[in-house]
């Protein structure tokens, strides 16, 4: 039987994809509630806060809705993140959130919490992430993402956020330098 406790120690163990497979079986087939996997990733050892938010976020792919039970805390808590593998987790989600909303493909659900959301806690903490030094680029993109979403609302975003995506993808690997041209081109073009 699942609990927290189970879960705390389980995901203080290397953890692989199978395993991930495994859990997240359990944890549907339980019904265990995803709020406390979310509590779960606020855990002070890395590896527990990474192994719970990653759950959540293979959840999420399969089932777009379940981050409908966690989204407001996601939105209301993105400032307060604990380590840069959870920032990576939730900043993909949030970024997807974001882009189903800009398509009028959102839940009901994922709307009420983006209308009721403060915009400062979102941006702050994307930010936080993007200046952090020695934080890995796939979390850094993920904040560029989010942030790119509130450009039209937020004019000064986008003057904030050029400098640094310019300087964080232009000078990284051949990766960040093709993903970061086609980020500025967008950028740019305000096609966002």
């Amino acid at each position: 039987m699942i609990s927290r406790e189970y879960l705390i120690e389980f995901f203080n163990k290397p953890m692989g994809r199978q395993c991930l497979e495994d859990i997240i079986k359990d944890i549907e087939k339980e019904r265990f509630p995803i709020s406390v996997l979310y509590e779960i990733s606020f855990n002070e050892k890395q590896k527990i806060g990474f192994h719970a938010a990653w759950t959540i976020e293979k959840m999420y792919e399969k089932n777009i809705e379940i981050i409908d039970l966690v989204i407001e805390d996601i939105l209301k808590d993105y400032n307060k993140i604990p380590n840069y593998a959870c920032a990576r987790h939730y900043g993909r989600m949030i970024a997807l959130v974001l882009g189903l909303d800009s398509k009028n493909k959102s839940t009901p659900i994922m709307q009420k919490a983006l209308k009721e959301c403060d915009d400062e806690v979102i941006i702050e903490g994307a930010f936080n992430w993007l200046i952090e030094k020695n934080i890995p680029i796939g979390t850094k993109m993920w904040q560029l993402e989010i942030l790119s979403y509130f450009i039209r609302k937020h004019s000064w975003v986008k003057e904030e956020l050029i400098p640094i995506a310019e300087n964080l993808l232009l000078k990284g690997t051949p990766a960040s330098v093709n993903y970061g041209k086609r980020f500025l081109k967008r950028i740019y073009s305000s096609t966002l």
